[in-house]
């Protein structure tokens, strides 16, 4: 009896946790603080693992082009700020600074963008992080987005 009331207790508190919504963080600062940002298809995600062929490196090494990565978390860890890691084709990744070294309680993984829209402005978006004159990044704004400029 006692078993079966700690099973659904622990149940409920993963949904509960499940629907918990996470900080919005803009995307430059998720930029910013990702190691490696990836193009990929992810096969398995789970709880405690994740598995993706990486498509292209939009952030950081190149060599991991056409390679799958593998993260398997030490542990059940489960926190509702952690980021959820769908299975599906052609979603950006970005791995948290230095996630190799992760102590791999949570999955190393600062934010996944899905959609087709959110990929493409991740990748302007990093595009124009590369440009150090302000002077050029708002003359790439201004060719980007003609109908946006204000006279």
């Amino acid at each position: 009896m006692q078993r079966i009331l700690l099973t659904v207790t622990l149940i409920i508190a993963l949904v509960a946790l499940s629907h918990a919504s996470r900080r919005y963080v803009p995307m430059g600062a998720y930029i910013e603080d990702a190691e490696l940002i990836v193009v990929a298809d992810v096969h398995a995600s789970e709880l405690s693992e994740a598995s993706m062929t990486v498509k292209s490196v939009l952030k950081g090494d190149k060599g991991y082009k056409g390679k799958t990565i593998d993260l398997e978390k030490k542990g059940m860890w489960i926190s509702s700020g952690e980021v959820s890691l769908p299975e599906k084709k052609r979603i950006a990744v970005l791995f948290e600074h230095q996630w190799r070294q992760s102590d791999m309680r949570f999955l190393p993984i600062v934010e996944v963008y899905e959609e087709k829209e959110e990929i493409q402005a991740l990748k302007k978006l990093i595009k124009l992080k590369r440009i150090s004159s302000e002077d050029k990044r708002i003359k790439k704004l201004i060719q980007w987005f003609p109908s946006a400029v204000i006279s």
